[in-house]
């Protein structure tokens, strides 16, 4: 009996301290994680950084003017939250410098074209050129029509202001074969 009673013991000791353990497991594979700060660094590794957590990273995109393309802008939880386990944790990654399509202003008036470049988020700078069109008419444009800038790049427009002015060279008292010539 003593025998037996010592077996039982040890039996209701091995299978107490199997219940507690897999009681642990689970308590500790169900406790709180906390967030690991992530805005800053590359995508690749923040998504890295987050799995390893176990967590699960939710990745949208955006444009950015301040953050390099590829890295990230925000996170939502913010670093350092307690979330529970398998949790999304959504990351926002720049696009960097939004792009636009620069649009023709070839044949427009001066206003009218840095009206329409102004509107398209560029930033025009006009200069005056002589040519044979209308004054105040639009000749020529760098970058080209059709062309994808980044945002808030400058566009040089060409307008005219005329025909250019030639100075008359003084023909008086010289031949007509010589002073048609000059």
């Amino acid at each position: 009996p003593w025998v037996l009673s010592i077996l039982l013991l040890l039996a209701a000791g091995a299978a107490a301290w199997f219940a507690y353990t897999k009681i642990q497991d689970q308590l500790d594979a169900n406790a709180p994680v906390a967030v690991p700060p992530v805005a800053g660094i590359k995508e690749s590794l923040a998504v890295d950084k987050l799995r390893g957590a176990g967590l699960v990273p939710q990745v949208a995109r955006a444009f950015s003017d301040e953050v390099e393309k590829g890295v990230v802008i925000d996170q939502s939880p913010a670093a350092g939250e307690k979330v529970a386990p398998h949790s999304n944790v959504d990351i926002t990654v720049s696009k960097g410098k939004e792009t636009v399509q620069v649009p023709s202003v070839i044949g427009k008036t001066r206003d009218d074209a840095i009206s329409t470049l102004v509107n398209a988020g560029l930033d025009p700078h006009a200069f005056d050129v002589a040519s044979s069109k209308p004054v105040g008419t639009v000749t020529a444009q760098d970058p080209p029509p059709g062309k994808v800038i980044e945002k808030g790049s400058r566009v040089r427009i060409n307008v005219t202001s005329g025909p250019a002015d030639v100075t008359v060279p003084n023909v008086v008292g010289l031949p007509y074969d010589q002073a048609t010539s000059t």
